[in-house]
């Protein structure tokens, strides 16, 4: 629970008890903190409220636990229904259009055309004007040692994940990730670690060897027609496959942030007119990344499926 310099105990208690619920009207959604609680009391003041989702329902707010956390965002996991369902939780102001985009690129694109799957069940809402306590205490409960993997230095581990100049967070609810899954990912540590878990995730696999590599050349073809539909789909690719074979995006909005820069590089240029020998040479490299990726994909399905004779060694990671 988030602490105030005014009667912090009571103030904890009673959000703890109270039901802190959003304003959800679908697409907005505001939750207002009154940061002057009176000794005591719990004046937590909305606008509306939702009756399908409170506070209390991240175990963040009902049990103080501490969120899986990656760069910019956190996991928590359902209070009502821990095995299934959790929330992601960013800063609204760094995440919440991206992360909008990417709900609609998920269910239209991934699951709509491509026969993907996805983690993400709702769409992203919007909770403004949080309180710096709240914030803080968020903050006090991020820990993940697995941030560090991808990172240039692990001081980049140490900062804030929820920003205390943006009183703005977003919370969209996912499914739980499966366990024990594999990551994949084509960041060089990514790949290190992936490289490292897949004997022990292989003996962990429920289906015959075969059936999983059926599966997942299925997914490389999803993964593929999600390429095909949006060009910057190889940026920051990731993705968790389960012990059954199945194949799950992750971190969809990450590409967003490639496209926006694409964008932006191309219309300068076409100031200059330069545009259209830039956008050539954007679909250029774009394409190429797409190869690429798709050959890392590759490569994970040949280590996973074909594992090496006996008396052989695991094939060591390359560095692509």
């Amino acid at each position: 629970m988030p602490k105030t310099g005014v009667n912090a105990t009571g103030m904890m208690a009673s959000l703890a008890l109270a039901f802190i619920h959003f304003l959800y009207p679908k697409e907005y959604l505001a939750a207002y903190f009154d940061s002057a609680l009176a000794a005591g009391g719990s004046q937590v003041l909305t606008d509306r409220v939702a009756p399908d989702f409170s506070w209390d329902d991240l175990e963040a707010i009902s049990r103080n636990a501490s969120g899986n956390c990656g760069a910019d965002k956190c996991f928590w996991r359902s209070t009502s229904e821990p095995e299934s369902v959790g929330y992601l939780v960013a800063s609204a102001g760094y995440h919440y259009r991206k992360m909008k985009r990417a709900f609609k690129f998920a269910k239209e694109i991934l699951e709509g055309e491509c026969n993907a799957k996805h983690f993400l069940m709702d769409p992203p809402v919007l909770v403004q004007n949080v309180s710096r306590d709240f914030l803080d205490q968020l903050n006090s409960l991020t820990d993940n040692p697995a941030i560090r993997i991808g990172l240039d230095n692990a001081n980049k581990s140490q900062r804030s994940i929820f920003y205390v100049s943006d009183p703005s967070l977003v919370v969209q609810k996912v499914k739980v990730a499966p366990s024990p899954s594999l990551l994949f990912g084509y960041t060089q540590g990514k790949r290190q670690t992936m490289i490292k878990e897949i004997p022990t995730f292989r003996e962990q696999v429920t289906v015959p060897l075969p059936l999983l590599e059926e599966r997942l050349e299925a997914a490389r073809k999803a993964l593929r027609c999600a390429m095909d539909r949006k060009e910057t789909y190889w940026w920051d690719i990731q993705g968790l496959v389960d012990v059954e074979g199945n194949y799950y995006h992750i971190d969809i909005d990450s590409h967003f942030w490639q496209e926006d820069k694409q964008r932006k590089r191309r219309k300068e240029a076409e100031k200059d007119g330069k545009g259209k020998k830039k956008k050539k040479k954007e679909l250029t490299n774009n394409f190429q990344a797409q190869h690429d990726k798709i050959g890392l994909f590759n490569d994970m399905i040949q280590r996973l499926t074909q594992p090496p004779p006996v008396g052989y060694d695991e094939l060591e990671y390359e560095k692509w």
